[in-house]
């Protein structure tokens, strides 16, 4: 308790127990001179419970009268309590007490004054002088003002004496003005002074010139200063929007109803801006408006600044669930050939967001083809409340030649106003029973060769026998199609080709099911019973191959190839439903060491297990000084040690799985993908006894093996996202030795994490329990994209150009399934993630990527990402840890501290991961 004494003084009183049994205990009492005043010659006074009697006191003259105790301490180094020091008496009591708020200061003597303590009122700010040091001309004084409301203070000053023969000198911290009476007003100077926060305490220093002898005799005033008005964060629901243009505003009344100004006067709201959304935000009279963007979906997040009527200002942020916005949905069709039209009709469901909603459209060739079954086209569709239906009309071709049901689609784009439900129609052409034909495909056998562990394959030979079943001879070149089961790819990559004399392809799309062929019957290498001039008889079969190259075609080992027209590679399809992850976590970085307290640890790894997740990947970065370095350092940014130690005992006391994840990175911020040592050898580290030598990278990873197996971490990464270390073929043995030393240390489940593009190539997953990958795919290159486009981003062939580079023209779920199956492994994702960030499904990798806060699209991303993983219910897939869960957790009071970033803490996707984790 704090007493402020009519002498100046103040003192801080606090009473304790050090022990209790049954017939008495030992209590304590603490006095520390919070002042500048000397204390000298005093005694203490307290009220104990009735029936306890005081039977010793170390070092004081103690007396007791009824239940009034008074301690006089008779030791001269307990004679004077100096400005900053604080003293401890304990004495010993026979009786009950109950605890030691039933002891009872009372009253305070000082030199043979008595002070009561009973009405003696702790200031709102209690000021400590400190003599720091002297000398002969002059002294360096430091001040501490410790804040004991609950509330911050600002526009604070006080005054200070100075005897005669002492001037201030400098401050860098604090300004001084002289009163001309002996006394100087201190304010502050430094913006991080302006404010004590509520409890806390902040301390600053100057220089005083003149007579050293004098500093006793300076002393301080009471601090005088402001509470500032405290603005509550707050979900606004009484809002209008207008369809028009697009405004959402809401009264500034309703914001301040909850806000709180110290003196009960008025408030004003003076600045409001938008924190999450696309759109800006302004004051408009007594509301606050929002222009929202068209790609405005979901929670958007809006700041404000308060002012009361002492200048004194502070932020909250007003949190606005936007209603749910109309649903674009385009049908399929099913058309004769002969109709001359196919019709697709857009339709727009729900609430309008803008009184006009527009959306774009684009005719894609699949099976049928531009131009020879279809007239390909564009365009633009505009909807109102009145008309919430349009057709788009895409002209046929009318052949005459036999062929089998076609497809088509017509796909929605760049939707204003509005998202996208059903983003692509399909237009089935049914062929006209008055065509020549047909051709019939009565066998096919297919070769593999110069394949991948027999699954990806780079090359192949398909042979196709063809029997002429019309009847009637047929005298021009036959067109036939290849393709794939409805779901699957024919996954030629650009630059591929197909090649056979006499077989001329007619489409080399990397984009479609199909690939449309023609031949010449009349060609020297087309087998079977075929007359010279290339007449081709009812009964007459021919025979050729086919040779593919350079294409990527994904068959699992045991697949057998059924063909039947238009010849057909079925993969089986996926199971769906609930999966079965072993990790379900975060990853968490401490690069912050110096500023990371146990008890913040301790919070966050408590928070994983509150949104449902099981397991933390622990992050810990070193550093090289440039791409060709060979040594391994730390810095101010790397985990300790005993940090690391102490981190993963946490997590397993808070029950979770530890996946130690050591990262490289580069001084300069370049990638860590490019490292590539001057000297292997060196880097590594592996020397003649066997050891590792100082600052290699394999010590580094030794050592945490050995940090892992004495703490019990689950598992352990030799290494993450080293592209050009773990390609090069020539580094194979400096991995392999590498693996070994560490499992001789540890006997964790061990990995390394790949990136996009290097899982295929990293030469040593055999030697691996698992299959790690950080996973960031582009999915999408549109502006809006619904969620039902998100999640054929992860299980169709990729759309973007650094999609189908990336992930070799597979569908990412293929590609995973396949390494999965060829390898024998079950696969972890050790990061994937998703910034809330206007763009973040097209560029999850780009931690830099600029553009508004944009809530929704966060919470599309994941959904597409759980979707996919549920839909295919992924057998394969052994664990996710999602980017990433901060280390120290935000405030409870929702605001969002990361609005563009990953951390999903105090954003709406956050249930959304804990549904997943709780179902996975």
């Amino acid at each position: 308790m704090i007493y402020t004494l009519p002498n100046g003084a103040v003192i801080d009183i606090n009473t304790g127990l050090r022990n209790q049994w049954n017939s008495g205990f030992v209590g304590e009492v603490r006095i520390r001179n919070t002042s500048a005043v000397l204390l000298d010659n005093w005694s203490i006074t307290l009220d104990l419970p009735v029936g306890v009697t005081v039977v010793n006191a170390a070092n004081t003259l103690f007396s007791q009268t009824g239940s009034a105790f008074t301690i006089q301490p008779n030791a001269t180094w307990l004679n004077e309590i100096s400005p900053g020091e604080e003293v401890v008496l304990t004495f010993r009591a026979n009786g009950a007490i109950t605890d030691a708020a039933a002891i009872k200061p009372v009253s305070f003597s000082e030199d043979g004054v008595d002070y009561s303590l009973d009405t003696a009122a702790a200031p709102d700010v209690i000021s400590t002088l400190f003599v720091q040091s002297t000398w002969a001309t002059g002294a360096w004084l430091q001040v501490t003002l410790e804040n004991t409301t609950d509330s911050a203070i600002v526009d604070w000053s006080f005054d200070i004496t100075l005897p005669p023969g002492l001037t201030f000198a400098s401050s860098g911290a604090v300004s001084f003005v002289d009163n001309l009476d002996g006394t100087w007003t201190v304010t502050p100077k430094k913006a991080f002074l302006e404010t004590i926060p509520a409890g806390q305490t902040i301390a600053f220093g100057f220089n005083l010139a003149g007579d050293a002898t004098l500093v006793g005799g300076v002393t301080l005033g009471e601090v005088t200063g402001e509470t500032p008005p405290s603005a509550i964060n707050d979900t606004i629901t009484a809002y209008t929007f207008n369809g028009a243009n697009g405004v959402l505003d809401f009264a500034i009344a309703d914001i301040l109803a909850n806000d709180v100004s110290p003196d009960g006067g008025p408030l004003t709201v003076t600045k409001a801006f938008t924190v999450a959304g696309g759109g800006a935000t302004q004051i408009v009279g007594d509301s606050i408006a929002y222009i929202s963007n068209a790609a405005d979906r979901g929670r958007i997040v809006i700041g404000y600044e308060v002012l009361d009527s002492h200048g004194n200002t502070d932020t909250a942020q007003v949190f606005v669930d936007l209603p749910a916005p109309p649903v674009l949905d385009v049908s399929d069709v099913t058309v004769d050939e002969a109709a001359g039209k196919a019709r697709f009709t857009v339709t727009l469901t729900g609430d309008l967001y803008r009184d006009t909603v527009l959306v774009d459209w684009t005719t894609r060739g699949r099976s049928a083809l531009p131009g020879q079954d279809f007239v390909a086209g564009t365009g633009a569709l505009a909807f109102d409340a009145a008309n919430r239906s349009r057709v788009i009309e895409v002209d046929l071709v009318n052949d005459a030649v036999r062929e089998l049901s076609e497809i088509f689609e017509v796909v929605l784009s760049n939707p204003r106003g509005a998202e996208i439900g059903k983003h692509a129609g399909v237009a089935t052409i049914l062929d006209d029973a008055g065509d020549t034909g047909p051709i019939g495909f009565t066998t096919a056998g297919v070769t593999l060769s110069a394949a991948l562990a027999g699954e990806f394959v780079v090359g192949y030979t398909l042979t196709v026998t063809m029997t002429n079943t019309s009847g009637a001879t047929i005298t021009q070149n036959p067109v036939f199609t290849i393709g794939v089961q409805d779901g699957m790819k024919l996954n030629l990559q650009p630059g591929s080709s197909v090649s056979q004399d006499g077989v001329t392809a007619l489409l080399a799309n990397h984009d479609d099911r199909y690939f449309t062929m023609a031949v010449n019957l009349a060609a020297p290498n087309i087998g079977g019973t075929i007359v010279d001039d290339g007449a081709f008889d009812p009964g007459d079969t021919a025979t050729f191959d086919l040779f593919f190259s350079g294409s990527h075609f994904f068959v699992p080992v045991e697949e057998r190839f059924e063909f039947n027209p238009p010849l057909i590679a079925e993969l089986p399809d996926a199971p769906g439903g609930p999966l079965n992850l072993i990790y379900k976590g975060f990853n968490t970085t401490f690069f912050n060491r110096l500023e990371v307290t146990d008890a913040d640890v301790k919070q966050s790894f408590q928070g994983i297990g509150a949104v449902g997740g099981d397991s933390v990947a622990i992050v810990s970065t070193h550093f090289m000084t440039n791409r060709t370095a060979n040594v391994v350092k730390d810095n101010n940014f790397t985990m300790k040690d005993a940090d690391l130690v102490d981190a993963i005992r946490e997590a397993k006391a808070q029950g979770l799985k530890v996946l130690l994840k050591p990262h490289i990175d580069l001084d300069d911020g370049s990638f860590r993908g490019r490292i590539n040592p001057q000297n292997e050898a060196i880097f590594f580290g592996k020397q003649a006894d066997g050891s590792y030598a100082d600052g290699s990278y394999g010590e580094l990873i030794t050592r945490y093996a050995a940090i892992a197996q004495a703490e019990g971490a689950d598992s352990m990464l030799i290494g993450v996202e080293l592209v050009d270390m773990a390609k090069n073929r020539a580094n194979l043995p400096f991995w392999t030795q590498l693996i070994d030393d560490v499992r001789a240390i540890y006997t964790g489940e061990l990995s390394y994490a790949s990136i996009v593009g290097e899982e295929l190539f990293v030469r040593f997953w055999d030697q691996l329990d698992y299959i790690a990958l950080d996973l960031y795919p582009p999915l999408t290159d549109a502006a809006a994209p619904s969620v039902g486009e998100l999640v054929d981003g992860w299980t169709e062939q990729p759309t973007t150009e650094r999609g189908l580079e990336a992930y070799f023209n597979l569908p990412i779920t293929d590609l995973l399934a396949g390494m999965a199956e060829q390898y024998g492994k079950k696969i972890v994702i050790t990061e994937t993630g998703f910034r809330s960030v206007d763009g973040s499904s097209a560029r999850p990798f780009d931690f830099a990527l600029d553009g508004f806060a944009d809530l929704q699209e966060q919470m599309d991303a994941y959904e597409a990402f759980f979707t996919a993983m549920q839909d295919e219910a992924a057998p394969w897939l052994d664990g996710v840890f999602l980017w990433e869960w901060p280390n120290e957790l935000p405030p409870y009071d929702g605001t969002i501290i990361d609005p563009k970033g990953y951390i999903p803490n105090n954003k709406p996707v956050l249930d959304l991961i804990e549904d997943f984790f709780l179902t996975a």
